[in-house]
């Protein structure tokens, strides 16, 4: 093999590894884009911003759930206004339905388990569904299961 044919063969070995990378990391966030409007959501509920948190809602939330009826359920949950820290236990995305399950940890050490169920609404994850401390959602697939 002549020099020139060892350059592209070197060429195309570094080609080939760098799609693989960018193909395991692709693969490995495919799921990175739903926990972004539910830390927003979060965001701004922490700040009692409870117009901007309910406009992180999908239409088809605001059409079951009107603007007072939002605000009186997250006024009956004190936890979602007044927490320390939250960590994502578990993101699912099958096609334009997502979910996040958050643990979330209160100002006074009060642990709450909350899934988002998410709509894809325009290439956007937008939050359908919010579920606290559910007895019958374990999972991420429980909900995909029982929330339509």
């Amino acid at each position: 093999m002549n020099q020139k044919g060892a350059i592209w063969l070197w060429v195309a070995v570094a080609a080939g590894i760098l799609l693989a990378g960018v193909g395991i990391w692709l693969y490995l966030n495919k799921d990175a884009g739903l926990t972004r409007p539910v830390e927003n959501q979060l965001a701004y509920l922490k700040k009692n911003d409870l117009n901007n948190a309910y406009q992180m809602t999908s239409n088809n939330f605001k059409n079951k759930t009107s603007y007072d009826q939002f605000s009186k359920t997250i006024k009956s949950y004190p936890i979602l206004t007044a927490y320390k820290n939250y960590s994502v236990v578990e993101k699912l995305s099958k096609s334009t339905r997502g979910c996040v399950q958050i643990s979330l940890v209160s100002n006074t050490n009060q642990k709450s388990t909350l899934f988002f169920g998410l709509d894809k609404q325009d290439k956007t994850w937008l939050v359908s569904v919010i579920l606290i401390n559910p007895k019958t959602q374990t999972s991420c697939e429980s909900l995909f299961a029982n929330v339509k």
